[in-house]
């Protein structure tokens, strides 16, 4: 009786496969952590994700609570005060602020930051405040609407951003930096002043001119 070769089968390709997704689902996650320091600045407005701690956002909120920024704390505001976070990360500073009745806007250029802020916000009680996030360009994103502007202030931004938070941000609005202050430019000088301080974080007021 002939007997048939039975093929080898060899290696399978399904551990391949595997590795092949699991490195391509990492390098679309990781990318915009890689790629987004790299974007030309003027055009996108890029920077280095930088994480914010927790306790750092709860003397943030504290630092507005003592002024009298806090929706959950005065009685005196008729309306919800408007917060935003320019480079909003991860979202974390937007839903505090939605949770101390803030109406909170965080914005952010990092696609993979944008879609866990989205899916925070979903499993995250945010009642009071409304919290929403958007990848709106930070040099023609509409400053005046807002009484609380939040921000990691490293230079470059502060630079690009001067002739905005000049002009636009109301009288009596207030920016709240974390780990940089404003640059010391005639224009800053005059249309700023220092409200508070802790520790990294400083709060200034826009100046109501006469």
């Amino acid at each position: 009786m002939k007997s048939t070769a039975v093929p080898d089968p060899g290696v399978s390709p399904v551990p391949f496969y595997c590795l092949a997704a699991i490195t391509a689902t990492a390098t679309i996650a990781l990318s915009p952590f890689l790629l987004t320091p790299m974007l030309p600045r003027r055009i996108f407005g890029a920077l280095p994700y930088q994480h914010t701690p927790r306790d750092k956002l709860n003397s943030a909120f504290k630092l507005l609570s003592k002024h009298g920024l806090s929706p959950e704390s005065s009685s005196s505001h008729s309306k919800r005060l408007k917060f935003v976070d320019l480079g909003s990360g991860a979202g974390e500073a937007v839903l505090m602020a939605s949770r101390k009745g803030f109406d909170a806007l965080g914005v952010e250029i990092n696609p993979t930051l944008l879609a866990i802020s989205h899916a925070s916000r979903l499993f995250t009680q945010t009642s009071p405040g409304v919290a929403r996030f958007s990848s709106s360009n930070l040099l023609t994103l509409p400053y005046s609407s807002f009484d609380v502007i939040f921000l990691f202030g490293v230079k470059p931004l502060l630079s690009q951003l001067e002739p905005k938070l000049i002009s636009e941000v109301k009288p009596s609005g207030h920016l709240l930096l974390y780990r940089f202050t404003l640059p010391s430019t005639p224009d800053y000088k005059k249309k700023y002043e220092i409200v508070d301080r802790d520790g990294e974080l400083t709060l200034y007021r826009r100046v109501n001119e006469t």
